[in-house]
């Protein structure tokens, strides 16, 4: 039988309490992982007209990531984090010390977090860096000319606008972020990759979270789902 646990939401996260912000943000940043992450996965089994969806949600999903670490690394050193993490599984705990550890390359530029990370991040949210326009041009020129003799196209399967595949752009933003030369198995190696940690980050925040969630057991009305 299905349950739903009820409550009114300052009973269990408290605005002044820095565990409460952790907990909702972690939550937060779980579901957003775990609906562009699923999604990914699920489109990778599914044949469709629309070969740029499963990068567009492999950009998302990493663009979540790199949030996520920032956001772990804030809170680091908090007493009350430390404390609730302390009392999660040893396997959980384990995922956390992995995340921890990259979070904690951010701002290396030689590490994955900033040579892989930070680049598909800015490159999914950033059409054009206005606090920079004048070295970004240079360099959307200089991306633009390397890709001079890539062979694309765009496909139309009928007079829907769903069945127009406009395939050059996301060509171009593929090769954009990993070079000209770069083949399927290195993308697919790398996605395997960031796959792992984004797998790692759901498993720790679904323990973390019902570890804070049971901390405020007695504030929860639970009943069955008819």
């Amino acid at each position: 039988m299905a349950k739903v646990a009820e409550f009114r939401f300052g009973d269990v996260f408290n605005s002044n309490d820095s565990l409460s912000k952790w907990a909702l943000k972690i939550t937060m940043a779980r579901n957003d992982l775990f609906h562009a992450h699923s999604r990914l996965l699920d489109d990778d089994d599914k044949p469709t007209i629309h070969e740029g969806l499963s990068f567009y949600f492999f950009r998302i999903s990493v663009s979540h990531f790199r949030e996520i670490l920032k956001l772990i690394d804030y809170f680091r050193d908090d007493s009350k984090v430390i404390d609730l993490i302390s009392k999660i599984s040893v396997e959980a705990r384990q995922h956390y010390e992995v995340l921890l550890k990259l979070s904690a390359t951010f701002r290396d530029e030689s590490s994955f977090f900033s040579k892989v990370l930070v680049p598909i991040r800015n490159h999914t949210n950033h059409y054009y860096d206005l606090s920079n326009s004048k070295n970004y041009d240079v360099q959307l020129t200089n991306q633009m000319y390397k890709l001079q003799d890539l062979s694309t196209n765009f496909k139309v399967h009928g007079t829907k606008r769903f069945e127009t595949v406009l395939a050059f752009a996301d060509q171009a933003s593929f090769h954009m972020l990993f070079g000209e030369d770069i083949n399927d198995e290195e993308y697919r190696a790398t996605l395997r990759e960031l796959s792992g940690y984004m797998s790692s980050f759901i498993a720790f925040a679904d323990e973390a979270i019902i570890c804070f969630l049971s901390l405020h057991e007695e504030k929860l009305t639970i009943s069955d789902i008819e």
